[in-house]
């Protein structure tokens, strides 16, 4: 790159997809190498289609005619030299900026210079004077290293005993609520395993599991209710069939275990009451007959 290129270029999305309008994709990417190369050099190109080539790195035919169609439709050829008018000018452009810029820095720098009293010699150390204050010399790096060497090493400190700061007291806190939070889920998933396993209708186990987790128990009331479970079943009213049995999550909402069941024995003798009285009844119409 020349030392009066440009470091970036303005690149205007508009002109150039309506300028390159129907390129094809290996067209577009020898445009804008050759693009790049004039902006590098600051300079127009070599019209020898063998360098634009090398510059280009077109090595295959169809490359290589990209790169001709593309110097012959954006390129200007005059003197063996390639030009091109907006990079010319964008390449103006930066040179005028460059020169007021270098010019505005040099009436800084002397302006300056004036006030400390000091001219641009005394203001600014050579390279080589910045180097000499900056850096030991060969033989004092090498006094330094011997006088390292030679120190005894230092007796190692006692390590301070830990403190447990709030921070610390914090963190221990965390991870036995951690443990105990664990520990509790761990027994809850037990005792709700204990129920449903003595529950005789099992559906919408996932509900039934999220009304025991709002419930919590504690695990005296667990086996309240798993023991309510054992008489509920032999109650009438769940002894007459599944179906009269109530979902497993909203008996639980409903607090059944704290429900009164009538056994179902006290059916059974009702019902044998009933029959032997029909029979007598249907005996004694007989006998009258």
């Amino acid at each position: 790159m020349g030392s009066n290129a440009p470091h970036y270029f303005p690149f205007h999305i508009g002109d150039y997809l309506r300028d390159t309008r129907g390129l094809s994709l290996l067209e577009h990417g020898a445009y804008l190498m050759l693009m790049l190369q004039y902006y590098a050099s600051a300079q127009p190109l070599s019209a020898d289609l063998s360098q634009l080539y090398r510059l280009t790195n077109a090595r295959t035919h169809s490359e290589r005619a990209a790169v001709r169609l593309c110097v012959s439709r954006f390129f200007q050829n005059g003197n063996a030299e390639l030009t091109h008018k907006r990079i010319s000018r964008e390449l103006e452009i930066w040179a005028t900026r460059s020169v007021k810029a270098k010019a505005a820095a040099g009436r800084k720098w002397s302006k300056s210079s004036k006030d400390k009293g000091l001219d641009d010699v005394e203001a600014m150390p050579t390279h080589s004077e910045r180097n000499a204050q900056t850096m030991p010399t060969h033989s004092e790096r090498n006094a330094q290293t011997m006088r390292t060497l030679c120190q005894p090493e230092p007796e190692p400190k006692p390590e301070p005993k830990p403190v447990l700061a709030g921070s610390r007291l914090s963190s221990l806190s965390n991870k036995n609520s951690n443990h105990t939070f664990a520990h509790s889920h761990s027994r809850s998933a037990t005792e709700f395993a204990a129920f449903w396993e003595k529950y005789p209708r099992k559906k919408s186990k996932g509900k039934a599991m999220e009304a025991w987790e709002k419930l919590r128990p504690s695990i005296e009331l667990a086996q309240r209710i798993v023991d309510a479970v054992e008489t509920a079943k032999q109650s009438a009213d769940w002894s007459k069939g599944v179906k009269f049995i109530p979902y497993p999550a909203t008996w639980l909402q409903a607090r059944g275990w704290e429900d009164e069941h009538r056994p179902a024995s006290d059916e059974g003798s009702k019902t044998k009451r009933g029959v032997a009285a029909i029979e007598r009844m249907r005996r004694r119409g007989s006998s009258n007959l």
